[in-house]
């Protein structure tokens, strides 16, 4: 296979959830080999407390690194990686760290912290507009900065749900919508 795309789920949000199941599998019918990273013994309840998430992100990064170390991106001519929360740290954080231009980036519901790495024009950027951690306006404003096409969902909360089965299906299926016109 000539195209790659990496899964880096959040701390409660796992690659078989439905925005990364749905999304990897997108992906993996348009031809890319997937690749999901995995995260353990990360701090208990680090959402709650500033210290115990900044703990938490280096280590998400840190194991991201390590469970990354043996592929070699250049071989591909297609790299995607898809992230979800914390994930959205380390899939920018590794981007830019290792130099990678090109990387289509499929950002759901980004941390603040993330935008520290993002790299312009590189990444669509899914946000709920009732996320509990990160305001709207901040989302848009970083993506404003580094060019990144941001798409908010009305009502939704950080798993961009609203909590009505029927709209959340049918969020999914715009969101896959718009990553399969973005970038696939």
């Amino acid at each position: 296979m000539d195209k790659i795309a990496v899964v880096f789920p959040g701390v409660g949000y796992n690659t078989d959830r439905p925005l990364l199941y749905y999304s990897w599998k997108l992906f993996q019918q348009a031809g890319y080999e997937i690749v999901k990273v995995d995260y353990a013994d990360l701090p208990e309840d680090m959402t709650e407390n500033q210290w115990k998430m900044s703990m938490g992100i280096n280590q998400v990064i840190d194991q991201t690194h390590a469970q990354l170390k043996n592929i070699d991106f250049k071989k591909y001519k297609k790299v995607a990686f898809i992230s979800k929360s914390v994930g959205t740290v380390a899939a920018a954080e590794y981007a830019k760290t290792m130099e990678m231009e090109d990387v289509l980036q499929v950002y759901f519901t980004p941390l603040l912290q993330t935008f520290l790495y993002t790299q312009p024009n590189q990444g669509i950027v899914f946000h709920g507009d009732k996320d509990q951690f990160v305001p709207t306006l901040n989302v848009q404003s970083e993506c404003d900065k580094q060019h990144l096409e941001l798409f908010v969902t009305k009502n939704a909360n950080h798993s961009l749900e609203v909590g009505d089965a029927i709209k959340d299906l049918h969020t999914m299926q715009m969101v896959l919508m718009d990553i399969k016109l973005q970038a696939i």
